[in-house]
């Protein structure tokens, strides 16, 4: 079985494992699979985890599982968190009785890489935005829809006032942002090196160390300038900028790795219209057709899943339900 296959069923095969309904045979074999795969087994430590701490949620001897009852602790878990109220209950459809289990592994793996919103003190202006899990990426839909993928142990901060005046972010580590066209306000993204000023565009930033940088351009053109030596750069599409002890140099490169923020996606608190809208990116169009539905908020991870284990797992946490048009549009409405 290749690696991409065992990412993809893995989530399932956790929620069957854990509610005991695997037989003899698939038991040993996923258990043969932790053993030969670490990412599989710092995988399921996390799962296992987050099940155990459902206590008294897990009933046994019931026919269904007591999903409302085991999310509401996890929801009380992550207000604790953040003291934000979101809409998270999780209510039983007619799926499967290990769907049940995995849609919900799926929607709250996030609580164990906390995506912390938070106000400094002596700075009750600045938010911040961190990814702390490893091999997660963190999506992030800022208020004028710019988005920001954080791959692992990076931070993006910027102020309240954001998108009132000015866009401006700071990012530390690495981030992929993906900018909407506003001439009128440019979107400025600051690091530790460097200043990069862009109006509609996609780029990748990538911060090693504390004096080197890179910057990859995706799409439009960016201008970069340098915080020491005040050196600036123009940069199109296909092109790479290094910066290195206060040097920068640019290169051509057709082959520069982004496809880090589509391997595993974290959303916390997010609206529906917002995570269909990063979703449609990598599977086709996804439209909510109900106003009261795309304001609903998830927390939700994705493993690399099929888009149609993607579309049973929302629908199951929103209790809701979605179409297949005949133009490969998935259409979410709420349950009548």
């Amino acid at each position: 079985m290749n690696n991409n296959n065992i990412y993809t069923t893995f989530s399932e095969d956790t929620a069957r494992y854990l509610s005991e309904e695997m037989n003899t045979l698939q038991k040993a074999d996923f258990e043969k699979r932790l053993k030969e795969d670490t990412h599989l087994q710092n995988e399921f430590l996390l799962m296992k985890e987050l099940w155990e701490s459902m206590g008294e949620a897990i009933d046994e001897n019931a026919p269904e599982p007591d999903t409302d009852k085991a999310w509401n602790r996890f929801a009380h878990r992550l207000e604790e968190q953040d003291n934000k109220t979101s809409d998270r209950r999780i209510r039983v459809l007619s799926f499967p009785h290990w769907l049940k289990w995995a849609a919900m592994l799926i929607v709250v793996a996030g609580l164990a890489s906390y995506i912390a919103l938070h106000t400094r003190q002596g700075e009750p202006e600045r938010l911040a935005f961190s990814n702390n899990e490893v091999q997660l990426t963190m999506v992030k839909t800022l208020e004028d829809g710019s988005l920001i993928y954080l791959t692992e142990l990076s931070t993006v901060e910027f102020d309240q006032s954001f998108n009132q005046s000015e866009r401006n972010v700071f990012l530390s580590g690495e981030g992929y942002f993906d900018v909407t066209h506003n001439p009128e306000k440019p979107f400025k993204v600051r690091t530790n090196l460097a200043s990069i000023e862009v109006i509609g565009t996609s780029f990748n930033v990538k911060m090693i160390g504390d004096n080197q940088m890179e910057l990859f351009v995706e799409s439009g053109r960016v201008k970069v300038s340098s915080l020491k030596g005040g050196k600036s750069l123009m940069l199109g599409a296909g092109e790479l900028l290094v910066s290195k002890n206060g040097k920068m140099e640019k290169f051509y490169s057709e082959d520069y790795d982004t496809y880090w923020r589509k391997n595993l996606i974290h959303f916390k608190d997010e609206k529906l219209e917002n995570i269909l809208y990063v979703l449609s990116r990598t599977y086709g169009t996804l439209l909510v057709s109900d106003e009261k539905l795309s304001q609903r908020r998830m927390t939700l991870t994705i493993y690399d899943s099929e888009v149609q284990t993607i579309c049973q797992s929302i629908a199951l946490s929103l209790s809701a339900e979605y179409e297949w048009k005949e133009d490969s549009t998935v259409v979410f409405k709420s349950r009548d």
